[in-house]
């Protein structure tokens, strides 16, 4: 009898489970699906935006840093000059919606005669700058460096709250915290697996979006990462120069809070310059703002149209190369 009834209790455990799925995914999927196909209808390089999606949407599988690199594909373009320059970042970097002649790294190639790489990883922040730079493999991939420019936007403080890459990915998320010796430790997911349910996707971005004023505590560790970013690049490049280049978002479709109008402010960037960074802010580069929707962004009003890097690569290198 008390087995039958463990059984039972059991099976209907189950079946509300089973409930609870169907209907988060049925919301995750109400959400977000239609602001997947509007990105896949206005894009030009439609089957490689096709593959980013699916990675995004449909893919639950352990996220771990080699599948994001294989997943992003690094670029090089080759120069007759020696040196070299990384572009690196999140999927402003890439170049998302654009073809490759249209990319920073590209602009920058072209400019300087110099090799140039892409290592924009999409979905990404601060975090990635790192351990992209940390990477054992990464001087054997590049073995000159000249500059090494991050192109950093304001939501990159915000992707450090984030236990995987939210907005559509179930992978998880490389995430970096501070021990008590104020030292970088990386962070664990021992319940990886859970993140394949719509269900704890749900609940992680609920509790992402209700940790956004917790501030304090995330920029030590943005301020952390900057600092041995520098450190790994000095190690490898002892000549190498660090840019952080602050590059405004757009209507971050993707996101509910009104992005676009936040930015690094004076004390800020102090303490990115007393680590030994180049803070390099993109609009007073060029002269004026970078936020117009038809002139500066691709049409998901988010990421940046080659008019962008067409204006602050040719003011970049005037300026520093």
């Amino acid at each position: 009898m008390i087995k039958k009834i463990i059984c039972i209790n059991l099976i209907v455990i189950f079946v509300v489970l089973c409930v609870i799925e169907i209907l988060c995914f049925q919301t995750y999927k109400r959400i977000y699906t239609p602001l997947f196909e509007a990105q896949l209808k206005n894009f030009k390089n439609r089957e490689e935006i096709r593959k980013l999606l699916e990675i995004r949407y449909h893919k639950a599988k352990k996220f771990v840093y080699e599948e994001r690199i294989a997943n992003c594909l690094p670029k090089v373009y080759k120069g007759n000059k020696k040196g070299g320059i990384v572009t690196i970042g999140c999927s402003y970097t890439e170049g998302a919606g654009l073809e490759e002649n249209q990319s920073f790294a590209y602009k920058l190639n072209q400019l300087t005669g110099k090799t140039t790489y892409n290592r924009g990883i999409s979905a990404t922040g601060t975090q990635y700058v790192y351990r992209q730079l940390a990477d054992k493999n990464f001087k054997k991939e590049i073995p000159e460096v000249d500059y090494v420019i991050y192109t950093f936007i304001y939501d990159h403080f915000y992707r450090l709250f984030r236990d995987y890459v939210t907005y559509g990915n179930s992978n998880l998320h490389i995430n970096y915290y501070l021990n008590d010796k104020n030292e970088l430790r990386e962070g664990k997911h021992p319940f990886w697996f859970l993140y394949t349910f719509y269900t704890t996707r749900l609940i992680s971005e609920y509790k992402e979006q209700r940790s956004y004023d917790e501030f304090d505590e995330k920029y030590a560790v943005f301020l952390k990462l900057i600092e041995e970013s520098i450190k790994e690049m000095k190690k490898n490049y002892p000549n190498a120069k660090f840019i952080l280049l602050e590059v405004p978002q757009g209507s971050m479709c993707l996101s509910d809070y009104q992005a676009g109008t936040e930015e690094l402010t004076k004390e800020q960037i102090k303490d990115i310059e007393d680590l030994g960074a180049i803070y390099v802010n993109a609009e007073k580069l060029v002269g004026h703002q970078l936020r117009d929707t038809e002139k500066y962004r691709m049409p998901d009003k988010d990421h940046p149209s080659e008019r962008v890097w067409d204006e602050i690569a040719p003011a970049l290198v005037k300026k520093f190369m």
